[in-house]
């Protein structure tokens, strides 16, 4: 129906067009002619190109209204991409800055790891030491005990001696 609308209407325009050219009312009508069979068909010709310019700037105004409806469409994935892809970004920003935090943590404790390990092998020296220390000690405690004894047997022997 509204296609039909359409093409009446364009009938119509076409009768206006046509007898404002042609200076007849009915473009078929033969009575009352002013114009020549050909000035007529002249203006028929014409008639019928505009028409024809007419149709063609229609189909390249349904494809432009095509392009732009795609369009549309490819601005709004990309749009909705964009945002998929800034939702990422934030997110992994935020990755990059708790790595950043615990690979500071890891590097402090690197270093009080370091630190530890140079105080335990001080602390191992220091005992070594100590030990050497002891054993050195307990081998004089020793010496004297021997020396100790001796001399106890030795006045025991002596004591025993002059008691006979």
């Amino acid at each position: 129906a509204a296609k039909e609308r359409k093409l009446m209407q364009q009938e119509s325009e076409e009768q206006v067009m046509l007898s404002s050219l042609t200076g007849k009312l009915n473009p078929n009508a033969k009575e009352g002619s002013l114009m020549s069979p050909t000035e007529g068909s002249h203006a028929w010709n014409t008639l019928t190109k505009i028409k024809d310019e007419s149709r063609q700037k229609d189909g390249e105004l349904f494809r432009l209204r095509q392009e732009v409806k795609v369009l549309n469409e490819h601005r709004k994935v990309l749009s909705n991409k964009m945002l998929q892809l800034t939702s990422a970004n934030a997110e992994n920003e935020n990755k990059l800055q708790a790595a950043e935090k615990v690979e500071a943590e890891y590097k402090e404790l690197l270093t009080k790891y370091d630190l530890a390990v140079d105080i335990i092998g001080e602390k191992e020296e220091e005992l070594m030491h100590l030990r050497d220390d002891l054993e050195h000690v307990k081998a004089k405690f020793r010496e004297q005990i021997e020396v100790l004894l001796d001399r106890i047997t030795a006045l025991e022997a002596a004591g025993t001696q002059k008691t006979t």
